[in-house]
């Protein structure tokens, strides 16, 4: 696991466990040892009405959860007053089918000069995560 300070918040990643279960499973077993090694022993997951993971008991924790194919982060922030939000993305097709609702113009003319699909997902990444 690895840690890191960011303004508001704690940052915890660790990759995701490539064990024999869906890729779900491995997912939640990520996250599960995120939240016991960032925040202790038997804290449970849980999740608003509107969809918005929280820790059960400690309504003053803010978190908030991402992963990708290969490595799970978790966000806890410093204070009960400030929300915070966390994503982890990776250079995947589906950028080419929304980025026309993210680029501005200019980027999309930027982004469309690059000859193979590979060099365009690495540039509509980096706009997409700017």
């Amino acid at each position: 696991m690895t840690e890191l300070t960011a303004g508001c918040c704690r940052l915890y990643l660790c990759p995701v466990p490539d064990t024999a279960g869906s890729r779900r499973d491995c997912e939640k077993a990520a996250v599960e040892s995120l939240i016991a090694q960032a925040l202790g022993e038997g804290m449970e997951l849980t999740h608003s009405p509107e969809g918005a993971p929280s820790v059960s008991g400690h309504p003053e924790l803010r978190i908030s959860i991402s992963h990708s194919a290969s490595h799970c982060l978790l966000a806890v922030g410093n204070s009960p007053h400030i929300n915070i939000g966390v994503d982890i993305e990776s250079p995947r097709p589906q950028l080419l089918r929304v980025a026309q609702r993210f680029l501005t113009p200019a980027e999309e003319d930027s982004a469309n000069l690059c000859c193979d699909e590979p060099s365009r997902l690495d540039i509509l990444l980096k706009y997409w995560t700017a």
